[in-house]
């Protein structure tokens, strides 16, 4: 694998989960106030259901960094003791791979949170 592809997947996974993550908090939190809100009634906002998608598709862009970060810490195995650029690709691509899994378990976990909790209730 050439350092460009390999650093492209290390990126890739990298970045892929942590950004899933906060675009679906935002949107969650988006879809929170627009259904609580005075117009959430009138236009029936169904948050449960949006919530749920959204988790989905972060779930699965989390995934997708992992995978780009197993590629491109096997595909720069044989260089780890390497100068760099080989050996920082393959160690950012094990940090990829450690904070991965990591932000799917909270998108699955927000994903599981919005669809249980009713989000319009005042504590």
């Amino acid at each position: 694998m050439t350092d460009r592809r390999a650093s492209l997947l290390m990126w890739v996974g990298v970045w892929a989960a942590p950004v899933a993550w906060a675009l679906q908090h935002a949107a969650g939190v988006l879809l929170g106030i627009a259904q609580c809100g005075p117009n959430g009634a009138r236009w029936q906002i169904q948050l449960t259901t949006l919530n749920v998608v959204v988790a989905v598709i972060a779930a699965l862009v989390a995934i997708a960094g992992i995978i780009a970060a197993i590629l491109a810490f096997r595909g720069t195995t044989d260089r780890s003791d390497a100068p760099p650029p080989g050996s920082r690709i393959h160690f950012m691509a094990a940090m990829a791979l450690a904070i991965g899994p990591l932000f799917l378990a909270i998108i699955v976990l927000n994903g599981l949170g919005t669809g249980l909790v009713d989000g319009c209730r005042q504590s």
